[in-house]
């Protein structure tokens, strides 16, 4: 076996189950199953969201402190998953926490290790968006102006560091998939949550707009995006798990088709859209192996009918119709007039911009609609001008670097998923959560083990 440089190398047996099983899934069904109660628990009593926020927090930190940075990796990813449930219990965590946490635990991490590299390009990135703040503080006041700067740099913040922290990490074969499953068991709570609220308080009202409603009543677009990228990341570790049991595929499955159904009963199309272009940009480097493009046309042709013929017409059914017209729609919801108003801000800026945040009174005047950025790529010309334009290029050269950097076919899918789901959400949602930060720091990681061109799972490195 190759030898790496790197030293943040994660041990290769944890949550390991038998010799027929590389994870152990009845951990993970508790896990899973605990956090239905928890769910409940958050709505009767939010202040619980500030202990379960901080104890995970703390959880993650001890393993910096303690060396244990496979903990460190899978509690970012936790963290990212519950970051919507957090702010939909109105949890008494402040609103940026899933950012700074993840930060904080990878910056422990780094610091706690004996040596570590750089990751110039990602450090690049975040400096580039530096200079732009002066504008912030003389156009607001000190206290906004701190404001600002934390709700609009925080994600790149969170990008930066989390490709930092993965460019030093190797992983093996079983860490993948508990990397996935991870983010995914907080989406458990998220998916009862929003079950009550669509099927168990009373009618709603189904119109053509995203529904706050059948959301749990919360932002709409980000419970959606939580929820799609839970159905991604279920298809991901079923196919990256080698030897997982019929139960544990079974139980990966039930959890995706709850994630599907309820992003899809937001009426946000951002969260399976994402998770659709994501997935078909992986699949392009799949394509040449015969056995993988089986296996792709099977699952695409198995998909399509379960979706078209069984859950489409029942949920369009319990809609009135006004699911499938949603979802028909080319409306952009008034993104395209962000985007233009973003324009015109950098063009009255186009060197220093205006500066993280001052835009928004700017932008909700000119739109008449919000006042804050859907597109991450068109805030940075507004906000940062020149400097946001080359943190815009140095943002795609990092993605297209990891894709090179790949070291198979499969390789390059898990990558191409990453990286694409990170940049296409920033198109459409800015940085509103933290993963597309993590996903993007996913992308950068180095394989202990490869993936194997010719199945689904992690093969072992000859």
């Amino acid at each position: 076996m190759s030898t790496s440089p790197y030293i943040l190398n994660i041990p290769d047996n944890f949550l390991a189950g038998s010799d027929t099983e590389a994870i152990n899934m009845r951990l993970w069904a508790v896990a899973f199953a605990l956090h239905v109660p928890l769910a409940l628990l958050l709505q009767m009593e939010p202040a619980l969201g500030a202990v379960h926020g901080l104890s995970a927090l703390a959880f993650g930190l001890y393993a910096a402190l303690a060396g244990r940075i496979d903990r460190v990796a899978f509690t970012a990813a936790y963290i990212a998953g519950a970051e919507v449930l957090w702010r939909m219990t109105n949890s008494g965590v402040f609103w940026e926490f899933g950012k700074y946490a993840v930060v904080l635990l990878f910056l422990a991490a780094i610091v706690r290790s004996p040596s570590w590299r750089v990751a110039p390009l990602a450090l690049t990135y975040f400096i580039l968006l530096l200079p732009s703040c002066v504008m912030t503080f003389l156009a607001l006041d000190i206290d906004e102006a701190r404001k600002q700067i934390s709700f609009n740099l925080s994600g790149p913040l969170a990008l930066a560091v989390s490709v930092w922290f993965f460019t030093n990490c190797q992983l093996a074969k079983t860490e993948i998939s508990q990397l996935l499953l991870a983010y995914m068991v907080p989406l458990m709570s998220v998916v009862t949550i929003t079950v009550i609220s669509t099927y168990l308080t009373g009618p709603v009202v189904f119109g053509t707009n995203s529904n706050f409603a059948t959301s749990g009543g919360y932002g709409p677009n980000q419970v959606a995006s939580n929820l799609g990228l839970g159905v991604l990341f279920g298809l991901l570790a079923i196919a990256f798990t080698p030897r997982i049991s019929l139960f544990g595929r079974l139980l990966i499955a039930i959890v995706v088709v709850a994630c599907g159904v309820q992003s899809a009963m937001t009426f946000s199309r951002s969260g399976l859209i994402l998770t659709l272009l994501a997935g078909m940009a992986g699949t392009l480097f799949l394509m040449r192996d015969p056995k993988a493009r089986i296996r792709l046309v099977v699952l695409s042709v198995s998909g399509y009918f379960l979706v078209s013929f069984l859950i489409m017409p029942a949920l369009d059914s319990f809609t009135g119709g006004a699911l499938g017209h949603r979802f028909e729609s080319t409306n952009l919801s008034h993104r395209d007039e962000l985007v233009f108003a973003d324009l015109a801000i950098w063009m009255e800026n186009p060197v220093g911009g205006s500066g993280p945040g001052v835009s928004k009174s700017v932008r909700a005047s000119m739109t008449h609609s919000s006042s804050i950025a859907h597109t991450e790529f068109s805030r940075l010309l507004s906000d940062h001008g020149l400097f946001g334009i080359v943190a815009m290029g140095t943002l795609f050269i990092m993605g297209l670097r990891m894709l090179v950097m790949a070291q198979t076919g499969g390789h390059r899918a898990f990558v191409a998923v990453m990286v694409s789901w990170s940049l296409i959400y920033m198109a459409v949602n800015g940085m509103r959560l933290v993963a597309p930060s993590l996903l993007l720091g996913f992308g950068a990681l180095h394989w202990k083990t490869l993936l194997s061109d010719r199945a689904f799972y992690i093969k072992e490195e000859v």
